[in-house]
């Protein structure tokens, strides 16, 4: 199964049903999405082991207003996480081609084994590499069964 990405409009409470009967659990949420987002790893209040899969909602920028989700599967068809960092090739990367044509890119990896890390890329326009940390801005991550 592949990522899933569609626009995502509110935010969720902590754990809600969503319209096809799954639940979502809250496990991590960004403190300041109006912040630049540089590499890093953030901590999640529960193990992506607990969920089938995994939502990152992200923010087109730092200063926009359009937001939207991937939808992830936590495991793959061995039984291990499907986005470990122990396989460099199981990376999921997110690409958004804003308004004035430049796609940018920012992918993500499960951190640890036990499955209470992910871990962020730099943002970066995909043509140039450049770094554009103010774009893609995870908002937060949830759980979902």
């Amino acid at each position: 199964m592949s990522a899933l990405a569609v626009r995502y409009g509110t935010r969720a409470e902590t754990k809600k049903k969503t319209a096809v009967g799954m639940t979502e659990t809250v496990l991590w949420t960004n403190s300041d999405p109006t912040a630049s987002f540089s590499a890093q790893t953030v901590t999640l209040s529960d193990s992506l082991k607990n969920y089938k899969y995994f939502k990152v909602v992200y923010r087109s920028s730092n200063t926009g207003d359009i937001d939207f989700y991937v939808l992830f599967p936590v495991f793959g068809a061995d039984g291990e996480f499907m986005y470990y960092v122990g396989n460099s090739q199981a990376k999921g990367c997110i690409s958004y081609n804003i308004s004035s044509g430049t796609a940018r890119q920012r992918r993500l990896y499960i951190n640890n084994t036990d499955g209470t890390e992910v871990g962020f890329t730099a943002c970066q326009n995909v043509t140039s590499t450049t770094t554009v940390n103010g774009a893609l801005i995870p908002i937060a991550i949830y759980g979902v069964n």
